[in-house]
């Protein structure tokens, strides 16, 4: 039983690390395009 849980954990912190990045990449991502969007409104703004 211990064994399975040992194998259980290693399993899930093999692919927590994945996840978390991934996690990471998506809203840093979305941040970014919130960031481009913003700058985009804002010269045509000052264009117009």
């Amino acid at each position: 039983m211990t064994h399975q849980l040992q194998v259980c954990r290693i399993e899930k912190t093999k692919k927590a690390p994945v996840g978390a990045f991934l996690v990471f990449n998506l809203s840093f991502g979305l941040l970014l395009c919130r960031k481009q969007l913003k700058i985009m409104t804002r010269w045509r703004l000052v264009n117009s």
